[in-house]
């Protein structure tokens, strides 16, 4: 072995003791103790940015909340994009229908309120039986 080869298998070595002191201890068994597994988890960090029907589920009730007041979706839209969040008004609408769709929650027709899908189903089927 040359000396190169002795350096480099001693720089090797000394890594190594590196990364298994950052480790978590075993048990002396091979056995993990999984509570500090669990904890070094917790204390990650996560590097994904949220996507963009996320963002608009976290900020749908007071996006619901403006359109039911007149504010314009090219406006919301608008604001969002000035915000850091890229998205157009067409994309805006697809976007909260998809998350409306998700949660159960529709806008209604008349006022621009949501209301859950399952009263809107209810007042359908109790209109077909009064008709029927």
């Amino acid at each position: 072995m040359n000396m190169n080869d002795a350096m480099e298998t001693g720089e090797a070595l000394s890594h190594n003791q590196r990364s298994a002191s950052s480790k978590p201890e075993t048990t002396g068994t091979g056995v993990f103790d999984i509570e500090v597994l669990k904890a070094g988890l917790r204390e990650l960090k996560s590097s994904r940015k949220p996507t963009k029907i996320e963002l608009i589920r976290d900020l749908m009730a007071v996006i619901n909340e403006m359109l039911a007041t007149g504010v314009l979706y090219a406006d919301i839209a608008s604001y969002l994009s000035e915000n850091g969040i890229e998205i157009s008004e067409g994309s805006l609408k697809s976007t909260l229908s998809k998350v409306r769709k998700d949660t159960g929650i529709t806008t209604c027709k008349h006022c621009g309120n949501p209301i859950k899908m399952q009263h809107l189903a209810a007042d359908t089927s109790a209109a077909e039986t009064d008709e029927g």
